[in-house]
């Protein structure tokens, strides 16, 4: 077991110092007579946009298509050349066609500026042509830009949710929880503005973020409800802002219930906004708010739940980020703090015993319980310019530290289990580990720390060789959890159509603190009885029944030495 945690977070440091001044040293090494064409591509904020199609025409006719990289960037040597022709190109942005660009000899750098689609509210719609395969992509990637978020009819459709159903390999269950290429949802991580989002407890996908407030998704692998969007500059050229607000009214209707008991009627709401500030043109803070909350006060209303057997439900959840990205020669920084706490409550709507049968149930549920939970992330990422050594390089390097809280209290009565005939099958009872009854109320905490450094090598233009490493460490097991990763690339035709990738890679599972917290809450006892020697005749009363051997006990246990 490693006695020392934090060895690592040296040697990441003493990387990413060396990384800032790598670019400035081979900048200053290369002296080529070729033109050297150097690119970045920005949108109408001022934000690096990556991944877009550079296609270049030259006086020759020949022609070349290059990506830009995860900063904007992209660059071109070839030889000695007076001029050509740009295309740029990307989902969700207008095209920039043949705009003719001269060169002069040596390095010349320019900048592209690529705006976001518009919604046009008139019989135009203005659409995006489809990107070629991206050679230096090596992960499988699905992306729904703000047009089709906005006009791809699904229930709910002011929710973000409901549209990434429409991504192949999201699929949803019963409950309505969405779940990535098969995988459990704590398996799929979610970000906002490069900022987790999953709940800091169980790692569910729970936020609620509105469409309007939106401009990209990518999975990397009866109602009403009022909606106000609004955005614009609180200075020009300097600071924007944008709001996004949707409340939604849902309701349940049971017809099989009594009139006035079966309807539930289900409140939410949500809140994402957003600011930006250009400090200078090198240098741009970024901040966002988001709110969800939601109430429910017959949660459970069904067919065999009447009105009884519901809970009282209410959530809520408060995330606020910040982040700064910062240029330094041609590296991008990035450093941000974010904040994500919130709970739920629910209660019963009395206190009468539970019971179960074959068919319904009765009384009022048997659970009580509060939760709350909070997560602190500090967050750090670098991205170098293109680097030569037998080929092009790009290093990217970051690391991460997240402190997570969750406290639970819970309050059990007891459930019966009857059969058909009303006797009693089983009763089952809850109490604390030490045996007392009465609430059970517990804490829990973990601290996370993890860096990574990766390495996208271009030999030659057929082949991408990605190869990176990347280190986590939980304070819940105490030890280093080691991944390294590889992938490759083969563009065999020079048209961009084909690819094949070829990966390999260890991925760390968080640990998320409800797993962990079983191990703390009640224990329960099931007794189980015999069946009458003849059946029971309601409404004449059962007799006394008798018990069908020892109790059964059920407990969860987390051995984290064996973790």
């Amino acid at each position: 077991m490693n006695t020392r945690p934090f060895s690592w977070m040296i040697c990441v440091g003493a990387f990413l110092a060396f990384m800032v001044s790598c670019p400035l040293r081979f900048a200053a090494q290369s002296q080529s007579p070729l033109t050297d064409l150097r690119g970045q591509v920005i949108d109408e904020n001022g934000q690096p946009v990556p991944r877009v199609e550079v296609d270049l025409r030259f006086g020759s006719g020949s022609s070349q298509t290059i990506y830009t990289d995860t900063v904007g960037r992209f660059q071109l040597r070839t030889a000695s050349i007076s001029q050509v022709h740009l295309s740029l190109s990307k989902p969700g942005f207008f095209r920039i066609e043949d705009r003719v660009l001269d060169l002069a000899p040596g390095v010349t750098e320019i900048t592209l500026t690529l705006n976001h689609e518009t919604e046009v509210k008139e019989q135009l719609e203005v659409q995006s042509e489809p990107v070629q395969i991206d050679p230096d992509t090596t992960s499988h990637q699905e992306s729904l830009v703000q047009h089709e978020i906005v006009n791809v009819p699904v229930p709910s459709s002011h929710d973000l949710q409901q549209s990434l159903r429409t991504i192949p390999q999201v699929l949803a269950d019963a409950s309505g929880r969405l779940h990535v290429a098969g995988g459990r949802q704590g398996q799929t991580e979610v970000l906002l503005d490069g900022f987790e989002i999953n709940d800091p407890a169980s790692g569910n996908f729970t936020s609620k973020v509105d469409v309007d407030a939106v401009r990209t998704v990518t999975i990397e692998t009866g109602n009403w409800y009022p909606r106000l969007s609004t955005s614009g500059p609180l200075r020009k050229g300097k600071a924007w802002f944008s709001d996004a607000l949707s409340i939604q009214r849902n309701f349940v209707l049971v017809s099989e219930l009594p009139i006035g008991q079966n309807i539930d009627t289900i409140w939410s709401g949500d809140n994402l906004l957003r600011g930006q500030m250009n400090l200078t043109s090198r240098n741009v803070l970024q901040g966002s708010f988001l709110f969800n909350g939601s109430t429910d006060p017959r949660r459970g209303l069904g067919v065999f739940s009447p009105l009884s057997t519901t809970s009282n439900f209410k959530s809520r959840r408060y995330f606020v980020s910040l982040k700064d990205q910062i240029w330094v020669g041609r590296t991008l920084i990035d450093v941000g703090a974010a904040v994500d706490t919130g709970g739920t409550d629910s209660n019963p709507q009395g206190t009468l015993p539970f019971v179960v049968t074959p068919s319904s149930a009765s009384g009022n549920y048997f659970q009580s319980y509060s939760q709350h939970s909070r997560r602190l992330q500090l967050v750090g990422n670098l991205t170098t310019g293109a680097l030569e050594l037998y080929g092009t390089h790009t290093v990217s390097a970051g690391w991460n530290a997240d402190g997570v809280d969750f406290t639970q209290t819970a309050s059990r009565s007891g459930i019966d289990y009857q059969r058909s005939d009303t006797s009693l099958s089983d009763r089952a009872t809850f109490s604390n580990r030490d045996g007392s009854s009465g609430p059970a109320a517990f804490r829990m905490a973990n601290t996370q720390f993890g860096g990574y450094v990766q390495d996208l090598w271009r030999p030659w233009k057929p082949i991408v060789f990605s190869v990176g490493v990347r280190t986590d460490w939980d304070r819940l097991i105490h030890e280093n959890v080691f991944q390294p990763r590889i992938a490759m690339n083969w563009v065999p035709a020079g048209d961009g159509r084909m690819k094949f990738t070829l990966a390999w890679g260890k991925h760390y599972q968080p640990l998320y603190l409800t797993v962990f917290g079983l191990a703390s809450d009640q224990q329960r006892t099931d007794q189980f009885y015999n069946p009458p020697p003849t059946p029971c005749m309601p409404p004449a009363a059962c007799p006394t029944p008798t018990t069908a051997g020892p109790p059964v006990v059920s407990s969860f246990s987390a051995p984290l030495h064996r973790v």
